[in-house]
């Protein structure tokens, strides 16, 4: 079930906060026991599942739709996997540690007049050590509430990518003086997960000051380090030029 699940969730989240097609309904012999769905809100706790989601409202039509589709189908995918998992017949019980566990968690930040910025955290449990934790993130323009992609906020969305590689490998590679040995991110972790490729650094919030980076678990440190965090400022993305208006800041003439 582990690695089957882990694919499917990681296909979904990677999507980002695109529209996802609403899957089928369960049908009633699969009926929660309790629920209670609100306007933004799932929660569902049955013999097989907990679940606990919820989305923003941010009363922009475009970001709110994608938001709600990105979360119910979610929720719907789990369901249905954990509830077909259980049916199946060759599936050992005495294997499975049910209920499975599925949050969904938001918080939004609005660093400009024309940035929306979601950050989502989607956690889940489904057996083993520990949970699964992907982190999403989707930065909007208000008044339009399309995505804006890098090649929206940049000129030279690449050289940006360069940068943010170079500062993430610079901040992550300082020792931790909160650990028991002082001892930072392993080499091997931070250099391949801090590549200069796009895929690496999917998963930014614009801020008042520039760009924050959220790193995957596992991506650049181990699971007990915990998600890794970079601030980038617009200094340090200068060469990369910023389009400043998403930040408040008026283009200079060229």
């Amino acid at each position: 079930m582990s690695p089957t699940r882990s694919t499917l969730f990681r296909f979904l989240c990677l999507l980002g906060l695109t529209l996802l097609c609403a899957m089928p309904a369960a049908g009633e012999d699969n009926a929660p026991e309790t629920a209670a769905d609100n306007a933004n809100t799932i929660r569902r706790t049955t013999e097989f599942v907990d679940i606990n989601a919820s989305w923003p409202v941010l009363n922009i039509p475009r970001v709110d739709d994608e938001s709600r589709a990105f979360v119910t189908g979610l929720v719907d995918s789990f369901e249905q996997e954990v509830t077909a998992l259980a049916a199946d017949p060759s599936t050992d019980p005495s294997s499975q540690m049910f209920p499975y566990e599925l949050s969904i968690s938001h918080d939004v930040t609005y660093p400009s007049s024309r940035v929306a910025a979601v950050l989502w955290n989607v956690w889940s449990f489904t057996g083993g050590a520990h949970g699964m934790l992907d982190i999403v993130a989707g930065n909007y323009d208000r008044g339009t509430g399309y995505p804006l992609l890098l090649e929206d906020l940049f000129l030279d969305p690449n050289l940006a990518v360069l940068q943010f590689s170079k500062v993430a490998r610079r901040v992550l590679s300082e020792p931790d003086e909160g650990s028991e040995d002082g001892a930072g991110i392993p080499d091997e972790m931070l250099i391949a997960g801090t590549e200069p490729v796009e895929d690496n650094f999917r998963t930014f919030i614009v801020t008042p000051s520039g760009i924050r980076l959220h790193f995957q678990p596992y991506q650049v440190a181990p699971w007990a380090a915990g998600p890794q965090v970079v601030e980038v400022s617009l200094d340090e993305l200068q060469a990369a030029k910023p389009n400043l208006e998403f930040w408040d800041i008026a283009n200079p003439a060229q």
